[in-house]
Parts: structure tokens; C-alpha cells; sequence
């Protein structure tokens, strides 16, 4: 059964499927993960696994488990109408609130991971979710497409300093992307711009957060 764009129900249960799969929150814990455990770097050679997988759950926590967990107190005290955070009222405090996390988190981990590392990891995410907090009240980009973007700028830094080989982590993100692209505009949540606007905002702004 199609609907009047010619999508089947089938594609757009996998579409939304993609979507949750690789949602904004978890995007992070994933980047983490890889770049610990999946990419020849500095880090996954030299740190202990104990470190290792302490980091990950950190990351986890910080950046999505704390998130969900205050969404109903948000709700509650009707601060936002909905946890699908679809108007651009309801994607203001949470997403500040995600920048606030990606901060704490730079600073808790410092001494872990090293305090370049650090802020190499969650400066750049913390700036995006600030302008994703601007640009959201006048024009709804696409979040789920500036996740991939932010990783994809990333292991390239990460490849080009001389810190790993993640040249496979750059090409599977845009893959990545592209899929989350598709899935946004298969379920009508996004337009071809606002995916492509938000990729590219998510690469650049990492990008130089990571120069500077």
C-alpha cells in the first residue's frame, strides 16, 4: 500500500526504523565507541579497556541517557507539549539543555581522556546544538543530518592529525547521512535543504571548532 508520494508502508517503517536507530542522542555514544574500540587511533592503542569502556558508558549518559530522563520533567512542568519536540518551542530548552550536557561532559571527562581530547569531542557538539537552538525557531533543520556531519569532520580531523586511520569511520557517516536523509524525507519530517543544511552545518562547525 502507497501512500500519495508513492512510499509503501513498508519503506517508511524502515525509514522511521533508521531514524530511531541512529537518532541524534546516540549518535555520540556510537562516535565513541568507534573511535575507542573500532579505529586504529592513539587512544584505543594506548588507554586501558577499563578507561575505554568507562568513557563510552559516559558518553552514553551524558549525552543521551540524562537527556531522556529530564524530557518528562520538561513535560510536566509544560515546558515542552511533546517528547516528538515537533514545533520549534518544544526543540528550544531541550537542545540548550544538550549543550549544557556536552560541556559538563568536556570538562568531567578531561581527566580521563586528556583535556584536548576532551574538548576535541564535545566543544564542537555543544557550539552545534546552540545554533541548532537559533536556526530551529525560524527554520526547522534537520538535527538527525547534523549528527553525521559533526562525526564525519571528526575522523577526518582525527585522520589528518595524525591521531588514527578513520578514513572507513568519514565514508560510513556520510553513508550514514545519506540514509538519514532519505528516511527524513520519506516520512515528510524534513525537505531535501533542511537535511543538506543540517549535514553541512554539523561538518563545518566541527570542523573548525576542532582547528581553533
Amino acid at each position: 500500500m502507497t501512500d500519495n508520494t508513492g512510499i509503501t508502508g513498508g519503506q517508511v517503517t524502515a525509514a522511521r526504523a533508521v531514524s530511531i536507530v541512529f537518532h541524534p542522542l546516540i549518535v555520540p555514544t556510537y562516535v565513541a565507541a568507534l573511535i575507542l574500540f573500532g579505529g586504529h587511533t592513539i587512544w584505543s592503542i594506548f588507554l586501558p579497556l577499563h578507561t575505554r569502556i568507562v568513557l563510552v558508558w559516559y558518553v552514553l549518559v551524558a549525552t543521551a541517557i540524562i537527556p531522556l530522563a529530564v524530557m518528562p520533567i520538561l513535560k510536566s512542568a509544560k515546558l515542552i507539549e511533546s517528547y516528538s519536540l515537533i514545533t520549534a518551542r518544544d526543540r528550544v530548552i531541550p537542545m540548550l539543555f544538550m549543550a549544557v550536557c556536552y560541556m559538563s561532559a568536556m570538562f568531567v571527562l578531561s581527566d580521563k581522556a586528556g583535556v584536548d581530547a576532551a574538548r576535541r569531542f564535545f566543544l564542537g557538539p555543544a557550539i552545534i546544538m546552540v545554533l541548532l537552538t537559533v536556526i530551529t525557531s525560524r527554520w526547522k533543520i534537520s538535527t538527525h543530518t547534523t549528527a553525521p556531519g559533526a562525526a564525519a569532520a571528526l575522523f577526518l580531523a582525527i585522520t589528518n592529525a595524525g591521531y588514527g586511520v578513520m578514513t572507513g569511520g568519514v565514508l560510513f557517516t556520510i553513508v550514514i547521512a545519506g540514509l538519514l536523509g532519505s528516511a527524513r524525507i520519506a516520512t515528510g519530517q524534513h525537505t531535501l535543504s533542511q537535511v543538506t543544511v543540517g549535514f553541512l552545518l554539523g561538518f563545518f562547525v566541527m570542523l573548525l571548532s576542532l582547528i581553533f
